[in-house]
């Protein structure tokens, strides 16, 4: 029977991260977003999975089109559709290798993407991970080819998580791996004060997308320590 499969991905560093002088780009980030490796859920996506599931028509489609979008954070009831009101990433490139599947990332100038490159450009590392849904070898913990995906989300991740992406090596090296509470409100806090105000939004719409977001970075960050 297939379930929903939400995955913090084994990634690795990033390779290139670059501002975009694309219409309605931030960013453009090109990262291993994972390997072949059990996750940190304890599931294995042979290579084989990653290949079709990549490959896929829906998928292939989406990516042709500049549509296949990411979410900040995953949302948190069961559905697989993507919400175009929180999107904040485009993936405009997969490329299935031997050590691993890397992407071309797009950071969106929309809100949710705006916040997503304010805090890589304050060094937090940010997690890829993976949404779709499919049955499992409870024997092995693999999942089957059954597998269908359909989104690459970015979320928080404090230091015990294995897959992030930062755009600061030397912020990494100097301990800063993680954001408190209190940082996630004040990086947040400052982004709606100076680009959600020039965003047209009204004032309500300015506070409930940046509640919105801090209250699901908190809690997915509690969550997470208490695991």
């Amino acid at each position: 029977m297939a379930v929903k499969l939400n995955e913090l991905m084994n990634s690795g560093s990033i390779l290139e991260a670059k501002k975009s002088n694309r219409p309605g780009v931030l960013k453009t980030i090109i990262a291993k977003i994972t390997d072949y490796l059990p996750n940190r859920n304890g599931r294995i996506y042979p290579r084989k999975i990653w290949e079709k599931a990549c490959n896929s028509d829906l998928v292939k489609e989406q990516v042709a089109c500049n549509c296949f979008f990411g979410e900040a954070n995953h949302p948190f009831d069961d559905r697989m559709d993507i919400d175009l009101t929180n999107v904040s990433h485009a993936i405009s490139k997969l490329d299935i290798r031997d050590d691993g599947v890397y992407g071309t990332i797009d950071i969106l100038d929309t809100p949710s993407g705006g916040i997503i490159d304010k805090l890589l450009e304050y060094g937090s590392k940010i997690g890829i991970s993976s949404r779709g849904c499919g049955s499992l070898d409870d024997a092995t913990n693999t999942v089957q080819d059954d597998y269908q995906l359909f989104a690459f989300d970015i979320v928080a991740r404090p230091s015990v998580a294995a897959a992030r992406l930062t755009e600061s090596e030397e912020l990494m090296k100097q301990g800063k791996i993680i954001m408190t509470e209190s940082e996630i409100k004040s990086v947040l806090n400052n982004y709606r004060n100076n680009v959600l105000n020039e965003s047209g939004y009204t004032l309500n719409e300015r506070e409930n997308v940046a509640n919105n977001i801090i209250s699901r970075l908190i809690k997915e960050s509690q969550e997470l320590n208490r695991r």
